[in-house]
């Protein structure tokens, strides 16, 4: 076989293949190991690990050598050795471990929120391919049932039971069903591709078993939303964010500080002459980091305000949330206790007298409509629920 016939053959292999599928536990696993979410709790164990050097300023050692010239018998080498050290009189030692310790805290606060955002992604990527595949199979259902109405009704029109209009309609219907199918098959695999990319997986991804039941607590727990949205991690992020600044200043502040100055001479002063002395000042720098500083406390302020609004945005998405697992939970429980029941019931009602030759083509095929509308919507209203529930329960685990 040539060799572009054998790539088309494995292409095509690949192709049909079935996606690996994933239950709802497995998607969250897959979630909390991606790469980005990786690399930011190695930041912060990294900028646990970083071993400070000593807060002292550099160690100075300066060799002054001279030679006497006269008179004649005094002649012979003298020279200054000299050691300085310069002490910060701040506490620089703790004011640069709180940089480094407030560091760290930002980047677990930011690994925590890309946790829970890729948590979110992945949840609602696997929820929509879960209802895609629940409306696959319905659609497959249905058009098994238009296929035996379709051919019942040409038998029927072959003995004259039926006229040729209504062996057109349950043609038709036939065909919708098809096309019905075909489409669900096509969301299927874009909700495969979906949840694929939300879990960084090159290849599409498929979804199995039922729905997750969460233990969201009662509607009374959640009514200091404002301090729920003070603890989601994006508004912590920010919070530590402003500290981290404010500790930098404080250490720009503290480098830079009086310092006292150390230190020992050695002279040799004429031939076999030695003195020793010792060296103890004070430093004023003229640039006490005042720049550094104050950008440091701007960033900080500017992390304050962001956090302030995303607390806003934090609680009212907390409201919408609350509000939205009580208006998907009544609208879920309309349709699947009243519109599913009454349109399968029609449809089996018509069904039955389709079948005794006591109602049309048309009016059966019109029952079996509503009745697939009904069960699509029925689908899409556990999955709507379902996600307005895992919605609220991740943020608020998130927020702990």
């Amino acid at each position: 076989m040539p060799r572009l016939l054998i790539l088309l053959s494995s292409a095509a292999a690949l192709a049909s293949s079935p996606p690996r599928a994933v239950r709802f536990g497995e998607a969250l696993g897959i979630a909390e190991s991606l790469p980005a979410l990786v690399a930011e709790r190695e930041a912060a164990a990294d900028e646990r690990a970083i071993a400070l050097p000593l807060a002292w300023g550099p160690l100075m050692v300066t060799a002054t050598p001279q030679a006497r010239l006269a008179p004649r018998d005094a002649r012979g080498p003298e020279g200054v050795i000299a050691i300085q050290q310069a002490i910060p009189l701040a506490n620089l030692a703790g004011v640069r471990r709180s940089h480094v310790d407030a560091t760290a805290r930002v980047h677990e606060a930011r690994a925590t929120a890309a946790l829970l955002e890729a948590r979110l992604a992945a949840a609602s990527a696997w929820i929509a391919g879960w209802a895609a595949r629940e409306r696959l199979a319905a659609a497959e259902r249905d058009l098994a049932l238009a296929r035996e109405v379709a051919a019942r009704t040409e038998r029927g029109g072959s003995a004259g039971v039926f006229t040729a209009p209504e062996v057109a309609d349950a043609r038709a219907f036939a065909a919708e069903a098809a096309l019905r199918r075909d489409d669900a098959e096509g969301a299927l695999t874009e909700a495969g591709f979906a949840l694929g990319r939300a879990l960084a997986s090159p290849e599409a991804i498929a979804t199995a078993g039922d729905l997750p039941e969460v233990p969201l607590p009662a509607a009374q727990a959640w009514q200091d939303i404002a301090d729920h949205a003070r603890r989601v991690p994006a508004v912590t992020a920010r919070v530590l964010a402003a500290r981290a600044a404010r500790a930098r200043a404080r250490e720009d502040r503290a480098a830079r500080g009086v310092q006292l100055i150390a230190g020992a001479e050695l002279y040799r002063d004429g031939p076999g002459a030695l003195a020793g002395g010792v060296t103890i000042g004070l430093a004023w720098p003229h640039d006490r980091g005042q720049r550094e500083a104050r950008e440091a406390e701007i960033e900080a302020a500017v992390a304050e305000g962001d956090a302030a609004e995303l607390a806003a945005r934090a609680a009212h998405e907390l409201a919408a949330a609350l509000h939205d697992v009580a208006h998907t939970g009544e609208v879920l429980a309309g349709v699947r206790d009243h519109l599913v029941p009454a349109a399968d019931d029609a449809a089996n009602r018509r069904q039955r007298a389709f079948e005794l030759g006591e109602t049309t083509v048309v009016e059966l095929l019109a029952a079996r409509r509503t009745a697939v509308a009904a069960h699509a919507r029925l689908a899409d209203a556990r999955a709507a629920h379902t996600w307005s529930r895992l919605r609220a329960w991740l943020v608020l685990e998130a927020a702990r």
